[in-house]
């Protein structure tokens, strides 16, 4: 079985979704501090990128929850079909 990803699709959507999250900050403080609007339906706390347990934060814990099992699928993949690790072959003389 193979699987193809493409980088700049991955890329793309990483940035965009990155690029979103980073506006929805940004406007969440424009209202807050501009406006005068604390709360916007809970979309100011929502999207608050210096705080905890929120979108931003979900985002950031998913991104290495991907990474890692994505290095554990190459690692499985990688010694399903015996390819040894760079750097872990026999000693040379």
């Amino acid at each position: 079985m193979t699987l193809t990803i493409s980088p700049w699709r991955v890329t793309a959507v990483l940035l965009a979704s990155a690029v979103g999250l980073a506006v929805a900050g940004v406007a969440g403080q424009f209202s807050k501090y501009v406006l005068g609007y604390n709360r916007v339906f809970g979309l100011v706390r929502l999207f608050d990128l210096d705080a905890e347990g929120n979108v931003p934060t979900w985002y950031s814990a998913l991104l290495l929850f991907l990474a890692a099992a994505l290095l554990g699928v190459i690692a499985y993949a990688k010694r399903a079909r015996w390819e040894p690790m760079p750097g872990t072959g026999p000693p040379s003389r």
